[in-house]
C-alpha cells in the first residue's frame, strides 16, 4: 500500500496534468489524457488519501474470570 506522502504526490501530479494544454510543435505534439480519466483518477486518488487518513476503529473485549 502507499504511503500517504505518495499518494499526495501522485494527487499533485494529476493536478498539474489537468492545467496543461495540448502541445504541438512542427511534426510532434503532446497529448495529455482525457479530463474524465484524469478526474476519475483524482477521485480514486482521493478516496485513498481518505482511508488512509482516518483511523479504524478497533473493538476488542476483555474477559476474565475474577471481574473487572
Amino acid at each position: 500500500m502507499a504511503t500517504l506522502a505518495d499518494l499526495q504526490t501522485q494527487r499533485g501530479n494529476i493536478l498539474a496534468e489537468m492545467g496543461m494544454p495540448d502541445v504541438q510543435f512542427a511534426e510532434r505534439s503532446l497529448k495529455r489524457r482525457p479530463q474524465a480519466e484524469l478526474e476519475e483518477a483524482l477521485k480514486r486518488l482521493d478516496r485513498e488519501i481518505a482511508a488512509v487518513q482516518s483511523p479504524q476503529s478497533r473493538q476488542f473485549t476483555i474477559q476474565t474470570s475474577r471481574g473487572i
